[in-house]
């Protein structure tokens, strides 16, 4: 999986192996603690390669993203080019990129084993 992601991801240092290792197993446990399994099959290994990825390629892109205190972003900046946002006070629930959105919940549901 990590050769898959720093493919993705553009990386050719082992710079980020750690990061990415730990985001590996981050989300491997999330998987298999919905699933109630021991083992990731090939489709799931995707899934969490996805979720990986996702969640590093803000890290190690070279944009710059300025946050508040939040974690909300309040400016990006690529090139010479500077977009700024108005953060207010409206609530809002933010997902982290390695959470499980409704389309990756169907997924997992269909490997999903009951407790005995």
């Amino acid at each position: 999986m990590l050769e898959n992601i720093k493919m993705l991801l553009g990386l050719d240092d082992g710079k980020y192996d750690k990061l990415i290792l730990y985001q590996i197993d981050k989300v491997t446990k999330k998987v298999l603690s919905h699933c109630n399994i021991n083992q990731l099959n090939p489709v799931l290994e995707g899934l969490v390669e996805e979720k990986v990825y996702n969640a590093m390629k803000n890290k190690t892109s070279g944009n710059n993203v300025a946050t508040d205190n939040n974690n909300n972003i309040k400016s990006v900046t690529r090139g010479d080019t500077r977009i700024e946002y108005n953060v207010g006070e409206a609530k809002t629930e933010v997902l982290e990129a390695t959470d499980f959105d409704t389309s990756d919940i169907k997924l997992l549901n269909q490997f999903r084993k009951l407790r005995k």
